[in-house]
């Protein structure tokens, strides 16, 4: 009887671990931020309030990571998709990252309104990207129906994708 009790306070033990410690993070809302001055604003949708383009350097075939901190400011009767493109210098799309907010668990459709959260994006760069290269890092929000959403920047004209960054890519070697 004793060795039944353990076995069963260890599988709820571990059922209690998994549920909190990897099930819950995974399918939850984002975690929150603080809130910080907005940069940028994405229609009357979201406020942007950080950009971080991780890496300064890249080789073909690598991941670039992306982290962007959103400020929802209502929801969305369409849900909308966040899209991170890699853009070179003669205006070629390199690379690019379509998803949901949040990763599929902040729909727009349920944005809360006032909280911020953050996201970070992986873009795979192909093998095949022509090195060396610089390529600009934009960002935005497009729907089905709606396209993209315009993103103002300070007194700047909206745009439809905003550049928020840069990134080298490193030469081949051979």
């Amino acid at each position: 009887i004793l060795a039944r009790q353990v076995v069963i306070g260890t599988m709820l033990s571990f059922s209690l671990i998994a549920l909190c410690g990897y099930l819950w993070p995974a399918i939850g809302y984002p975690p929150r931020k603080d809130n910080a001055p907005a940069i940028a604003r994405a229609g009357n949708v979201a406020d942007i309030l950080g950009v971080t383009v991780r890496e300064t350097e890249v080789s073909a075939g690598e991941p670039l990571f992306v982290e962007v901190t959103w400020l929802p400011l209502q929801w969305t009767e369409e849900p909308l998709a966040v899209f991170v493109h890699l853009v070179d210098e003669a205006g070629v799309l390199v690379a690019q990252r379509d998803t949901w907010p949040g990763l599929g668990r902040a729909p727009t459709t349920s944005w809360r309104a006032g909280v911020p959260f953050s996201d970070i994006y992986r873009v795979d760069l192909p093998d095949t990207v022509y090195t060396p290269n610089e390529l600009t890092v934009h960002v935005g929000l497009y729907g089905a129906t709606v396209g993209r959403i315009p993103i103002a920047c300070g007194d700047d004209f909206p745009v439809d994708s905003w550049g928020v960054g840069s990134v080298r890519v490193a030469a081949s070697e051979g």
